[in-house]
């Protein structure tokens, strides 16, 4: 399926809201273990936490992960 552009029907999906009650429970987690917790890959991770720090809703330090306070 992914050679041909679609999602392995096993491949389990991460969305913002998911990755943001994560950081709620867990601050201060690395990419590698949000990933390695719900399943998915890093790959799939930082992309989110990339798009999440554009938007302000997390912040990066040391290589950890935190929300902000606009995470609401």
């Amino acid at each position: 399926a992914a050679l041909h552009g679609r999602r392995s029907p096993n491949a389990k999906v991460l969305n913002r809201e998911q990755l943001k009650s994560y950081l709620a429970e867990s601050p201060g987690s690395r990419s590698i273990d949000i990933a390695d917790a719900l399943g998915v890959p890093a790959t799939n991770v930082r992309t989110l936490l990339g798009a999440l720090k554009k938007a302000e809703q997390v912040t990066n330090k040391d290589q950890r992960w935190y929300l902000t306070e606009h995470a609401g």
